[in-house]
């Protein structure tokens, strides 16, 4: 869909491209590798410019502005200014046409990802076939700027010429591809930032783990089902087993002596009916030695208060200790 230059519908979008770095986002060198390809088969000038006017990708750039606009200080302040002003207020899947101030037209449309205007496609430097440029403006271009008369001529009978309807034709086809490229780099930036926040649980459970196997207490972490889920290095001190013959073990094969005053299962279903529950255990080492234990347990909640998770706390008592609490 066209939209004119200056139309005033659509989101301001340097705003909000300024929360994240497109070269970051986007894969740049894949881009100019499909852009040259692109190019190759359909001859198109195209480039990807950021919200600040820097040039991010191009292809098959005219010599009139590669040798001579983009060279000349000015010159390239006025293409600057044309790609900046041209990014603005264009809505996603519609595309907008302006002539540039160095007087050659360029056609835009965005570059989407996660809902911010963060880069721009253009397809451009070409004149229209049914309105030729008017040359005396070019040649005062050249004295203006210091240019080789000749050369700059020259390089401007090189400019492709193209019908309206061809442009409305490539632009309906870039515009689709510029959807493309959004949807690839919005899932390419999902991606990365799943990886960046797992990374940050692992670090955070790391160090978690490694100040609970600091506490003399032992500690063991279950679901909701009592499957045992982590356990501290106290706790295999004091049971005998090591993490990777706890870990996926459900809470009942610790066992409970005859003479223990409550089973696992039953501080199981005692915790998640309470949210919490202390009560004395008896159940035996790997090494066949009776544990005494006080247990604590309580449930973990998230962040909006749903159970997610067992945690018991226990410690070893004396014989009589445990007696004396339930007699």
């Amino acid at each position: 869909m066209y939209v004119p230059e200056n139309d005033p519908t659509g989101a301001s979008a340097s705003a909000l491209s300024t929360r994240v770095d497109p070269v970051k986002i986007l894969d740049c060198v894949m881009l100019q590798s499909i852009m040259d390809d692109l190019y190759t088969i359909t001859g198109y000038t195209m480039a990807i410019v950021d919200m600040e006017g820097n040039v991010l990708i191009k292809t098959g750039w005219q010599d009139i502005c590669e040798v001579f606009h983009r060279r000349n200080e000015q010159c390239r302040l006025n293409c600057r200014d044309s790609d900046t002003k041209l990014a603005q207020n264009i809505r996603p899947g519609e595309f907008k046409l302006y002539q540039c101030q160095n007087h050659l037209w360029d056609v835009a449309t965005p570059l989407m990802v996660g809902g911010i205007h963060l880069a721009t496609l253009y397809f451009g430097q070409f004149f229209f076939r049914d309105n030729e440029p008017e040359i005396q403006v070019f040649r005062q271009q050249a004295a203006m700027y210091g240019f080789d008369e000749a050369e700059y001529m020259l390089a401007l009978t090189k400019v492709p010429r193209y019908t309206y309807e061809q442009v409305a034709g490539i632009m309906n086809f870039l515009t689709k591809f510029a959807t493309m490229i959004s949807s690839m780099n919005h899932h390419r930036m999902l991606v990365e930032e799943h990886y960046i926040e797992r990374e940050k649980l692992l670090k955070t459970m790391n160090m978690h783990s490694m100040v609970l196997d600091q506490i003399g207490d032992s500690i063991t972490v279950t679901d909701l089902n009592g499957y045992i889920t982590y356990v501290n290095s106290a706790e295999c001190r004091s049971s005998g087993y090591s993490r990777d013959e706890l870990i996926g073990k459900h809470v009942s094969f610790f066992g409970s002596e005859p003479d223990s005053p409550i089973t696992e299962e039953e501080i199981l279903s005692n915790a998640l009916k309470f949210n919490s529950y202390e009560c004395t255990l008896i159940n035996r080492a790997k090494d066949g030695r009776l544990r005494h234990l006080r247990v604590r347990t309580k449930v973990v909640k998230d962040d909006f208060g749903t159970p997610i998770a067992l945690s018991a706390t226990t410690t070893e008592i004396e014989q009589e200790d445990s007696e004396s609490r339930f007699s």
